[in-house]
């Protein structure tokens, strides 16, 4: 059977969710399972479909491996009009039996997939034009919400900045949502927040490095350090040693130990595959800061999951395998969580490392370690902690990671007879990477904080041309012009042909008013970009300026160089067709969002834009389903709001038109 591209995207991610099953416990299991699949069979029949998605998917927890207790609960949540729960369900059960035919022919028979962006694709040359940098994309990497873009620096982009002062080539992992759930600002704006908890951590050999938050092509990315391997991929081909296991733990516990020192974050997604490994595979990095919390509330919203119980919940909005490792207070809404809870996920993990066995579910794991005969070879010192680890009640587990490191430390010894490896400390911060922290703060809006970065970059490199620039704008937001300038000065006495400078000093005076030195830093920015054309980010800026100035024909000129550099930016076709609306140029303006909307097609700016130029061209019954467009992706842009009142005005809609006005009055109050 030729099955569509969406299909074949979206199988094979779930294929770490088969375990092997069987312990005395599970007799137990079996009957649960049983209680709760005849209870939503029988409500699924009487059409009590809450009650029916409730059963189902507890029965399919106590069944994790069983793909008919995933195509029933997948049934219930499309008899109720889930469509996209179902459809995650399905997949699921197709990953476990992948012949089965009626859950193929289920799944081909739902309605596609609703419209949205393309993800990046392998082998395409992607753009961060806020830090003039370029990716080859090597591999693309999807689970749950989330996607992993594994990339490498391509050298027609600004190196990013290292102790040797060249990009060293090695690939890096953008980490982002999956393209067709960024729906709005606000996730997006949501995601960028929890971001900002991993980027303020500072190096740690055990920790994944979050570089910078970038924005490319439009589409909010982390950028990570990248590790080849995970620790659930290891696990694959069977347990782990005791003394393997053991080293790894304490290399999980030293990085929890630095998180939870510098900035007291709870994880709430330990599991293997959040524990990534190096390529010789004997260091452990933890990765997913934050971001559970993220995907979990886009996959509410995507999937209309409001009402249903955490635990049906966390089957669909996680990734596969989260409900096992779970701690039982996760499971109730508002429970107070601390690193208890981050305890409980890894006694969980590591009695899976020593063993390859999961308790099916998650909450249930110190009755199934307690009695499971896989058990009974671990030592017994070992499996103490891990009963202590998972405990139910959070007051009977290491209160924190400090303490499982030194039961862990007593057990390596009388096993080994040594002592356990050193606890490792935090990495030397560089240039580079003060300088990236102090991007990502600016972005989200702490310019002090930012300010504070950059001092520490300067401290390290006085001369550093990037610093320099970042600091002088950063200087500038905050209305501290005559420190910008001195900046500015003391970066182009280094390096006078650094155009970025001559951008920043041009705001800077425009700013003061000193309209000559605005325009003569104007022309010296364009020629030197004309001589030797670099990142097209200041010339983004530029137009902006220009633009703001009444220079319309210089920022044209600047949006039509940075397009000549890279003509996927959205931003940019953008306001170029902003600006060509300001000129009375409409169809040209139609032009640009046109470009601008097969790049990023939930740019509601792009369709407000295009909303104004065709009301402009009196072409109303086109403006208004822009205006529409629009407004599905931002309901509250008060300008599309006037917009369409404007365009309901024009085909004599005065009712309709009101309440638009109305409307988009209300939200700018």
């Amino acid at each position: 059977m030729n099955e569509p591209n969406w299909l074949k995207n979206l199988l094979g991610w779930g294929k770490r969710w088969r375990r092997r099953a069987g312990s005395p416990s599970q007799l137990g299991y079996e009957t649960e399972y049983h209680r709760y699949r005849q209870r939503g069979m029988s409500a699924l029949a009487a059409s009590r479909h809450t009650e029916a998605i409730e059963a189902l998917g507890r029965a399919a927890l106590f069944h994790p491996n069983d793909a008919e207790a995933h195509f029933n609960f997948g049934h219930a949540l499309q008899t109720a009009g889930k469509i996209e729960a179902a459809r995650q369900a399905y997949i699921r059960a197709l990953n476990l039996d992948p012949q089965s035919s009626k859950v193929r022919r289920v799944l081909l028979s739902l309605p596609p997939l609703p419209p949205g962006r393309d993800e990046f694709r392998i082998n395409e040359l992607v753009h961060a034009p806020d830090l003039e940098l370029a990716f080859w994309v090597l591999d693309v990497k999807k689970g749950g919400f989330g996607a992993i873009y594994v990339v490498e620096e391509w050298p027609g982009g600004l190196p990013a900045i290292t102790e040797g002062g060249e990009s060293d080539g090695e690939p890096s992992a953008l980490k982002a949502l999956q393209a067709r759930y960024l729906w709005s600002d606000e996730d997006r704006g949501r995601f960028e927040r929890e971001c900002l908890h991993w980027i303020m951590l500072d190096r740690h050999p055990n920790v994944v490095q979050a570089r910078a938050l970038i924005v490319v092509e439009g589409f909010p990315c982390l950028w990570l350090e990248y590790c080849p391997h995970n620790l659930g991929d290891l696990l694959r081909s069977g347990p782990l040693s005791v003394d393997s296991a053991l080293h790894l733990s304490f290399q999980f516990c030293d990085g929890m130990l630095h998180a939870h020192r510098k900035l007291g974050l709870i994880h709430r997604d330990v599991k293997p595959w959040n524990c990534l490994l190096t390529a010789d595979k004997r260091t452990l990095k933890i990765s997913d800061w934050g971001l559970s919390r993220i995907f979990s509330e886009v996959g509410d919203k995507a999937l209309d999951l409001a009402g249903l119980s955490p635990e049906i919940d966390s089957q669909l909005t996680g990734v596969a395998g989260t409900p096992q490792y779970m701690a039982p207070e996760q499971f109730h809404i508002a429970a107070g969580l601390d690193t208890r809870t981050d305890i409980y996920s890894f006694g969980i993990m590591l009695y899976e490392m020593l063993t390859k066995d999961l308790p099916p579910v998650g909450y249930m794991a110190y009755s199934h370690v307690t009695h499971s005969n896989i058990a009974g070879g671990i030592p017994i010192n070992l499996r103490r902690i891990i009963l202590r680890c998972v405990h139910p009640n959070p007051d009977e587990r290491p209160r924190d990671f400090r303490e499982v490191r030194n039961l862990l430390e007593t057990v390596y010894s009388q096993l080994t007879g040594s002592s356990a490896p050193a606890e490792a400390k935090p990495l030397e911060m560089t240039v580079g990477d003060w300088n990236d922290k102090g991007l990502a703060l600016s972005r989200m809006g702490y310019p002090t904080e930012a300010c504070g970065c950059f001092e520490r970059a300067l401290s390290i490199s006085p001369s550093e041309a990037t610093v320099l620039v970042n600091y002088s704008a950063e200087l500038c937001r905050l209305g501290r012009l005559d420190e910008a300038l001195a900046r500015i000065d003391s970066g182009l006495q280094i390096d006078p042909d650094n155009s970025a400078l001559w951008k920043n000093k041009a705001i800077i005076f425009q700013k003061l008013d000193r309209t000559e030195q605005a325009d003569a830093c104007i022309e010296r920015f364009l020629d030197l970009q004309a001589r030797w054309p670099s990142g097209y980010y200041h010339l983004r800026e530029m137009a902006i300026v220009c633009d703001q100035r009444g220079k319309f024909e210089l920022a044209l000129k600047s949006c039509d160089a940075a397009l000549q550099l890279n003509q996927r930016d959205a931003d940019v076709w953008c306001h170029k067709a902003i600006i060509l609306f300001k000129l009375g140029r409409y169809e040209e303006a139609l032009e640009c969002c046109g470009q601008g909307l097969a790049i990023e097609p939930r740019g509601h700016e792009l369709w407000n834009t295009q909303a104004c130029a065709l009301l402009n061209l009196r072409r109303f019954e086109e403006a208004l389903i822009a205006c529409d467009r629009g407004l599905e992706i931002e309901p509250s842009d008060a300008k599309l709001w006037e917009n369409k009142g404007s365009v309901l005005r024009a085909l004599n809609k005065a009712l309709e038109a009101e309440k638009c006005f109305n409307h988009a009055k209300a939200l700018k109050h």
